[in-house]
């Protein structure tokens, strides 16, 4: 009773308040109504830890203030998640029906991802931060969902007016809700076509861990049998122009932009990728852009269950 009366009769008044308030009411009532736990931190994120500040600041010196005041918030952040205090611990919540922003709740509901979790939603890999002019650039242009789990992404993406979306998801138990959700929201497959392979820097067979769903990484030995390529060789034959690169592929993300150089090089889309999973990614990705003539962001990406880092990269002919 008491987590409908929040959700349904103060949410609405909570919104008008001003976001920094907003947002500490919100936590409140998180921990009032909900339940819960201490867990076990990724152990990936360990390498964040173990990256001074003046490090990573002295690496990505290039980049805007509030880009550097991310990176620097990050690092501390994990670092006090891993230091005697919290070890590899924090405390999460599966219920966070207050901290969904509106927005996001209609577009679940739309979706038919009520129960799938926000994180797309709330956070739409950046196409929220970019300009109108950006906006327009990428329009009927195809994009790439690169790790498209179960299809969150690529339906959010249909908002942007894209030609295609080539949805890669190389992992059984995604692909089979994959085509579940696209029938629900009955998105043909010349519109969403699912690409069943693994995205890298060549041609390989390898067999992975399928049992981690949103987290499912080919890196990690199983007994799932996964084909990987390049988005260079996928894309060879056909004429899409690319107008946006979404890539969370699990710390592959690095060996995937070296794979798909050809491309960016022709097409110059807008990219997301994110650089959380490990030090690769993290260092590797802007200087795989940098070296391109990219302009460069680093924001940060709150959703339920940690903080996620996202690098975009915008041409410069578009800043």
């Amino acid at each position: 009773m008491l987590n409908k009366i929040i959700t349904t009769c103060l949410y609405p008044v909570i919104e008008i308040l001003p976001a920094t308030l907003a947002e500490k009411i919100k936590i409140i009532g998180c921990v009032i109504v909900g339940d819960w736990h201490f867990c076990n931190r990724a152990e990936e994120k360990n390498f964040i830890s173990k990256i001074s500040i003046p490090e990573a600041l002295e690496h990505f010196k290039g980049l805007d203030d509030n880009s550097l005041k991310n990176i620097e918030h990050y690092i501390t952040y994990h670092k006090l998640m891993q230091s005697l205090l919290f070890p590899r611990r924090h405390i999460v919540n599966l219920d966070t029906k207050i901290t969904i922003p509106s927005k996001a709740k209609r577009r679940l509901k739309k979706f038919h991802l009520e129960g799938y979790g926000v994180d797309s939603f709330s956070f739409r890999h950046g196409l929220d931060i970019i300009n109108e002019e950006q906006k327009t650039y990428i329009k009927e242009k195809t994009f790439i969902d690169a790790g498209a789990y179960i299809g969150d992404s690529s339906l959010m993406f249909l908002e942007n007016g894209p030609k295609k979306i080539y949805a890669f998801e190389p992992f059984p138990s995604n692909i089979e809700l994959f085509h579940k959700l696209m029938r629900q929201n009955e998105v043909p497959e010349t519109m969403v076509e699912l690409v069943p392979l693994g995205l890298s820097d060549a041609k390989s067979t390898i067999y992975s861990d399928d049992s981690f769903r949103c987290s499912n990484s080919p890196t990690n030995p199983g007994d799932t049998k996964i084909e990987v390529d390049t988005l260079d060789d996928f894309l060879k034959n056909r004429d899409d122009v690319i107008g946006f690169i979404k890539a969370d592929i699990e710390g592959m993300g690095v060996r995937f932009l070296n794979g798909a150089k050809e491309t960016i090089l022709r097409d110059r889309p807008i990219v997301s990728l994110a650089i959380y999973h490990n030090q690769e990614e993290f260092f590797g990705g802007y200087d795989f852009f940098k070296s391109l003539g990219y302009k460069i962001k680093i924001e940060i990406f709150i959703p339920w269950h940690c903080e996620e880092l996202t690098l975009f990269a915008i041409p410069e002919e578009l800043t």
